[in-house]
């Protein structure tokens, strides 16, 4: 799980929405009994593998300290000689910027046999955002799944989806 904290998603009920869906998607996969973990792309860059009870309370601890404050850009994470995250053999990407350049990363892992999926937090009303329609489009012709969040959306509702409609 990749929580995308760069500075510019911007914080408020955007980026609390991108906390709450990271920590809905660990806590399902931690049910499930599957090895999983975190990593928070902010200033301090942390990670987090939740196999336990404890390790999903210190997940937790990692999630409500997360800030919107990184420099790299979510892509740079998944360089092929990044860390844990680009290691991942599944990877979810919580975000709410979605450009040309996190999508191919994304595309690249597909093509490679190993899963991607995207959370995108949407921050703002369609018409005043950089329309990640087109981006979002060439996931789902790809096939990875792809989930839109918007504030206030119930989670449960939307993440349990296949994959999000968009126009």
């Amino acid at each position: 799980m990749l929580l995308d904290g760069h500075e510019r998603t911007g914080g408020g009920e955007g980026f609390e929405a991108a906390v709450r869906a990271a920590g809905s998607i660990l806590q399902a996969h931690l049910r499930r009994g599957r090895r999983c973990a975190l990593v928070v792309n902010s200033a301090a860059r942390e990670s987090q593998s939740v196999t336990s009870e404890g390790e999903w309370r210190r997940a937790l601890e990692v999630l409500a300290g997360a800030e919107p404050n990184a420099r790299t850009p979510a892509f740079a994470v998944l360089q092929a000689d990044g860390g844990l995250a680009a290691r991942s053999l599944e990877l979810v990407v919580v975000t709410s910027c979605v450009d040309a350049a996190l999508v191919d990363r994304l595309v690249q892992r597909a093509l490679s046999r190993r899963g991607a999926s995207l959370v995108y937090v949407e921050t703002a009303p369609l018409q005043t955002t950089r329309h990640p329609e087109p981006q979002l489009l060439r996931l789902v012709a790809v096939g990875i799944p792809v989930a839109v969040v918007r504030p206030g959306d119930d989670l449960a509702v939307v993440l349990a989806g296949r994959e999000a409609r968009v126009a």
